[in-house]
């Protein structure tokens, strides 16, 4: 029988979660200057000449870390999961993004976005190559972790610390080979999704070993200011996530803490944010078609940074619930069709 750590409730996942994605949004938007030519905005302030929304949005580096460590921290305290349910879950993550994809890839062949060709639509359709939006390549890694979650689990039931030392090695071994592809010119699908998955795979352990050994919980009972160490481990992950490779090393211990102080601020009594939570993963998946694909002009209208923000925000959510609003049509029409049928045979009888 699984022990279960109930320090993190489900309210205060999906809040984390929903922190994540704004994180996300808010290193699309900021990091990579590049990306976003010609537009550029008014910042707060600069630092050294350069705008301090760049080095914050480097600080928001961690979104899927934190994504990764709340799904397998998740499952765990979710109880016993066998494929069956495994395949379940990745057909519900599969239909949002298939709504997604239908709506927005056909629009980005008519603004000439994308030139169509057969073998790449469908392996973009399947996830396995993320050239239409390269944001969604977190999709097939994630997929990957779940499929692997029962072993992971079995795994970690017997040989816990051994697993989460395991779990360092091979992210490790992914940078590497990440960075012997880049260094040699290697794109391979294969490959890249070996690399990403390996990369990515100590944040997704580190949750179950955490969820399993009650950690959290553990830790809960210590007497610390909560407020006063998240305010410098923030700053502590600002200042390393802008310093390459070691920002990679630092995660491995400053994503669990950072997850643990903010969920000690009782974050699930915020309304707004738990309300907005249920668009995490719409959110996730729409927004950087605003930021980087087709609508630059509209996202960087309000020209200040906190607005611009704000904005990718609204209009995401907006998107997100108008195609909720279709598959919650789709869905009634598949389940009234045969009534509807069954209700015009009778009445020409």
């Amino acid at each position: 029988m699984h022990l279960k750590d109930d320090y993190l409730t489900k309210n205060k996942s999906k809040v984390l979660k929903f922190i994540g994605v704004l994180l996300m949004i808010n290193l699309h938007l900021f990091a990579f200057p590049e990306r976003i030519k010609p537009y550029t905005y008014k910042s707060l302030f600069l630092l050294k000449e350069i705008p301090i929304e760049y080095f914050l949005a480097k600080g928001s580096g961690i979104a899927a870390q934190i994504f990764l460590f709340m799904s397998g921290y998740g499952m765990y305290i979710q109880g016993k999961m066998d494929y069956k349910s495994m395949l379940i879950r990745i057909k519900n993550i599969y239909l949002e993004y298939w709504l997604i994809f239908i709506v927005f890839i056909p629009l980005g062949y008519y603004l000439k976005v994308y030139k169509f060709e057969e073998k790449e639509f469908f392996l973009n359709f399947f996830a396995l190559k993320t050239t239409y939006n390269g944001e969604w390549w977190f999709l097939k890694v994630y997929i990957l972790q779940i499929l692997m979650y029962p072993i992971l689990v079995y795994c970690i039931d017997k040989k816990s610390k051994l697993m989460l030392g395991i779990g360092v090695l091979l992210t490790f071994l992914g940078m590497i080979l990440n960075k012997l592809c880049q260094l040699k010119g290697i794109e391979n699908i294969g490959l890249s999704v070996i690399t990403n998955t390996l990369i990515c795979y100590y944040p997704f352990i580190c949750g179950i070993y955490v969820a399993k050994n009650k950690i959290f919980t553990k830790f809960s009972k210590l007497k610390i200011n909560n407020k006063i160490c998240l305010f410098l481990v923030i700053g502590l992950i600002i200042i390393i996530q802008n310093i390459k490779y070691i920002n990679y090393i630092a995660n491995l211990f400053l994503v669990p803490l950072f997850i643990y102080l903010l969920g000690g601020l009782n974050v699930e009594k915020s309304k707004l944010f738990l309300k907005l939570s249920k668009y995490t993963t719409g959110i996730w998946l729409v927004h950087s078609f605003f930021c980087y694909y087709y609508f630059k002009e509209i996202i960087f209208m309000p020209k200040y940074s906190i607005l611009i923000f704000i904005w990718n925000i609204v209009l995401s959510i907006m998107v997100v619930e108008i195609i909720n609003r279709i598959k919650k049509y789709l869905q009634f029409i598949k389940l009234n069709t045969p009534i509807i049928l069954i209700k015009k045979c009778y009445q020409q009888k």
